[in-house]
């Protein structure tokens, strides 16, 4: 087993990039105190968008492989293939229930509808019997058959035959994830879908400190107010939390799962997704109302493990909070981490983004560290 292990740690100016249903920061309590916590779905969101320095999108990388981005959304029945099926003629009725049948082969654990639960109170067996199309002969039969598990008596006509097996070979032909699902899995709970385990594993990224953070009362002018009568007040007042702190962020990247879900990549592909995942970590902004915090901040330190032994998370070096400052975080982080070699074993490379900082390099130093681990990483076989 081969894994590529990225540590960030990075400091945030004022801002709140990533609220909970309450409105205030994430949080989450970790050697008794609590810190506060972006969530790794939102990371992952900002990888998919490439929010940060200017590295390119995930969709761009996408195009330069050959391949695409998937389409994440509940919606994809009714926003994707109904208005497909009305190009092909059909009437509303039967594209929302084509739309609906089509999607159901992607769920599981759907409410039947109320005639078919219906049927299945009265048993399939007397479901038979009152079905109008199954003759007298063929009830035994077609009860027998309906018994039997992931059997059902059908009548399909010799094009429906063909149709069907065509969707079936189209399906697993492209079986295949697009580049986001190679990357971050893909959770099937239906038939037509196979399920894409994950290759690259986001941590949550939390301080390493105690919460920092305090109320900002605002109000909105209102430009119509005509002072000079003596009118006062906004247009709007509230509040709303502002945090600031040091974050440490864990990614792994598991190279035997991504070659798996990717089997046609060659070792070059591999190499140049690698390197864009380190530089994005590395430059990824988690943020939010980006026009009244502008929250965008440096990458910090970015510390990477190429290592065939295990990969850990190297949270266990502010178990004990650090000064909230990003160079006593590197240093708590430097300190665990021989202690952890020591006893999983040391990696086969270790690159600091720091070691890379040259003024008069003609490469910015999180390139020629992104580059730096794709050269390292080791070629099947």
């Amino acid at each position: 087993m081969a894994y590529v292990v990225i540590h960030r740690m990075f400091s945030l100016p004022v801002s709140l990039p990533v609220r909970g249903a309450d409105g205030l920061a994430k949080r989450a309590v970790y050697g008794g105190v609590e810190r506060q916590r972006l969530s790794s779905q939102s990371v992952k969101a900002h990888l998919r968008a490439g929010t940060g320095l200017n590295n390119g999108s995930m969709g761009e990388l996408a195009a330069t492989l050959g391949t695409e981005m998937s389409v994440r959304s509940a919606l994809i029945g009714p926003r994707k293939i109904a208005p497909a099926l009305e190009q092909h003629g059909l009437n509303p009725e039967e594209v929302s229930e084509w739309a609906h049948a089509v999607m159901a082969l992607f769920q599981t654990g759907k409410e039947k509808a109320p005639a078919q639960a219906a049927a299945s109170k009265k048993g399939k067996k007397a479901a038979a019997v009152e079905s109008e199309e199954v003759d007298d002969e063929d009830e035994a039969a077609a009860a027998e058959a309906a018994e039997a598990p992931g059997r059902q008596v059908l009548t399909l006509g010799t094009k429906e035959i063909d149709a069907l097996t065509t969707v079936a070979a189209t399906l697993y032909e492209n079986k295949v994830p697009l580049l986001d699902g190679a990357l971050f899995g893909r959770m099937a709970t239906g038939i037509a879908l196979s399920r894409v385990d994950s290759a690259v594993h986001v941590g949550h990224a939390l301080t390493t400190h105690a919460i920092q953070s305090s109320v900002d009362f605002f109000s909105a002018q209102d430009q119509l107010l005509d002072r000079e009568s003596g009118e006062t007040g906004g247009a709007h007042i509230g509040s709303r939390e502002l945090t600031t702190g040091v974050f440490y962020l864990p990614v792994v990247i598991d190279l035997q799962q991504i070659r798996k879900n990717c089997a046609g990549w060659t070792d070059a592909e591999v190499a140049k997704v690698i390197g864009w995942l380190v530089k994005s970590v590395a430059t990824m902004t988690p943020a939010a109302m980006l026009g009244s915090t502008a929250p965008f901040t440096d990458p910090g330190e970015v510390v990477v493990e190429v290592t065939n032994g295990q990969p850990v998370n190297a949270m266990g070096a502010f178990e004990r909070p650090v000064t909230p400052t990003l160079e006593a975080s590197v240093a708590a982080f430097h300190h665990h981490m021989q202690r952890v070699w020591s006893m999983v074993g040391h990696p086969a490379k270790v690159l600091s983004l720091s070691e890379f900082i040259d003024p008069k390099a003609s490469l910015p130093a999180v390139q020629r560290l992104a580059d730096a681990v794709a050269y390292a990483v080791p070629a099947t076989g």
